[in-house]
C-alpha cells in the first residue's frame, strides 16, 4: 500500500517565524508535520474563521492533494491502486480520488493482494473502523480543549484537557491523551489510553502501542508484538509506521530478517517524503540489499533524503561525487554536501570535506561554500 489517511508530502509552506498567539502557533506545528488529514480536520474545525491561517492552510492541503494527483496519474489504472487511494484521501483530496475513479475498469476479480506486513496485515486491506467523534456542540468544544494543547505539544496541558473527550470515547483524544502521558512518564495511563485508541483502528495510536511494546514503556518488552502494531498501522499507510515496518524486517527484530520486505516498507515511506525510509532505499540500492545494485537508483534516493537535511544522507551523497560512485566526480558538490552533514552536526564529514577543500582553487572554494549556505537555507 501507497498512502494512508493520516499520511502526508513533505511540507512545501513557508511557516512563520515567530509565532505570535496559540492560533499562531497551532498553524505553525500544523503545517511543519507532513500528514494532510490534520490540514482537513483544522479547515473543517474553522471554517470562514482566523481566515487568514485557514487560507494558508488550505493552500497547503491543496498543494499536498496536487502532489497526490500527480504520483497516482503515473500509476496503472487499477482497482487495488484505486483502493490505495481512496484509503489514503478519500477525506482530504475527494476531488483527485474521483477522478482517479473514473479511469479504472472495473471487474468483478479481487484486486491483486499487495504485501503483507507483521501480523497479517494486507498491505491493500479495508479500511479501518471510522474513528468515531463528538458530537454534540458540548463534545466538541471539549475536543478543541484537547486539541490546540497537543497541536502546540503544549503535553502537560494536553494531558489535562483531554480526559474528558477520551472517556467520551473519541479515539483521537484518546491517543492524544495516552502520547501525554507517556511524554510526563505517566506510562500505565500511557498504555491503557493508546490501546483503546488502537483498537479502534487510528494508525497513529497502533504506532505508538508499538513504540510501548518496543521501549517497555507500562508493558512488557517485546519485540514481535511491536513489529505487529507497527504492521498494523503501516498497512494503513502511515509513513513512520511503514518506516519502523522497514527497519524490523531490516534488523530482524520481532521478525524474520528480509530485505526484500524491507526495501518494500521502506520504498512505501519514502515515497511520501519520508527522509530516512528514502537513506535506507538509496543505501539498499547502493550496496544491492534487496534489489539488484543500482548506483544511479541509489544516488537518487540518497539526494532526496539529503534535501530533508538527513545528515548521514548528506555524508554518503558527498562521498559518492567525491568517489563518482553513480555520477560522474564533481568535487564542488562533494565539499557542498559533506559541508552541509558537518552543520548538520555528522563529525565524520570533517576530514573528507577537509581533504576537498585543499584541492580546490580559492574562487571554487568560495563558491562551494556560497551554494552550501544557500540550500541550507531552502532546504525543507
Amino acid at each position: 500500500m501507497f498512502l494512508g489517511g493520516c499520511s502526508g508530502l513533505p511540507s512545501t509552506s513557508k511557516v512563520p517565524q515567530a509565532a505570535a498567539d496559540p492560533a499562531q502557533l497551532e498553524v505553525k506545528e500544523l503545517l511543519a508535520q507532513s500528514n494532510i488529514d490534520p490540514l482537513t480536520r483544522y479547515l473543517d474545525r474553522h471554517g470562514s474563521t482566523r481566515s487568514a491561517l485557514t487560507e494558508q492552510v488550505r493552500s497547503e492541503r491543496d498543494k499536498r492533494c496536487t502532489q497526490i494527483a500527480d504520483t497516482y496519474a503515473a500509476r496503472e489504472k487499477t482497482v487495488a491502486n484505486l483502493e490505495r487511494l481512496e484509503k489514503g484521501y478519500r477525506y482530504s483530496c475527494p476531488v483527485v480520488v474521483q477522478a482517479f475513479s473514473a479511469q479504472v475498469t472495473r471487474s468483478d476479480a479481487p484486486a491483486t493482494p499487495g504485501e503483507t506486513a507483521p501480523g497479517g496485515v494486507a498491505a491493500t486491506a479495508s479500511p479501518a473502523p471510522s474513528v468515531p467523534s463528538a458530537g454534540s456542540d458540548k463534545d466538541k468544544a471539549s475536543f478543541e480543549k484537547c486539541y490546540l494543547p497537543f497541536a502546540i505539544k503544549n503535553y502537560r496541558e494536553a494531558y489535562k484537557v483531554c480526559k474528558a473527550p477520551a472517556a467520551m470515547g473519541d479515539a483521537r483524544a484518546q491517543y492524544d491523551l495516552g502520547f501525554s502521558a507517556r511524554v510526563l512518564q505517566l506510562y500505565p495511563e500511557a498504555v491503557q489510553w493508546t490501546q483503546r485508541s488502537a483498537e479502534q483502528g487510528l494508525p497513529e495510536a497502533q504506532l505508538h502501542l508499538g513504540q510501548l511494546y518496543q521501549q517497555g514503556q507500562g508493558l512488557p518488552k517485546s519485540q514481535s508484538k511491536a513489529a505487529e502494531q507497527f504492521g498494523r498501522a503501516a498497512a494503513q499507510g502511515l509513513a513512520e509506521a511503514q518506516y519502523m515496518t522497514g527497519l524490523t524486517y531490516y534488523r530482524g527484530e520481532g521478525v524474520r530478517r528480509d530485505a526484500k520486505q524491507a526495501l518494500h516498507w521502506f520504498s512505501l515511506a519514502a515515497a511520501q517524503g519520508h527522509g530516512n525510509a528514502q537513506l535506507y532505499v538509496g543505501r539498499m540500492y547502493v550496496q544491492g540489499e534487496g534489489v539488484a545494485v543500482d548506483k544511479k537508483m541509489g544516488h537518487k534516493w540518497l539526494l532526496s533524503a539529503a534535501e530533508r537535511r538527513v545528515a548521514q544522507a548528506q555524508f554518503q551523497v558527498g562521498m559518492m561525487y567525491a568517489q563518482g560512485i553513480g555520477v560522474d566526480a564533481d568535487e564542488v558538490q562533494a565539499y557542498i554536501w559533506l559541508n552541509l552533514a558537518l552543520a548538520g552536526g555528522l563529525g565524520e564529514a570533517a576530514a573528507p570535506r577537509d581533504k576537498i577543500a585543499l584541492k580546490l582553487s580559492p574562487a571554487q572554494l568560495a563558491n562551494a561554500q556560497q551554494r552550501s549556505r544557500r540550500m541550507q537555507e531552502s532546504m525543507h
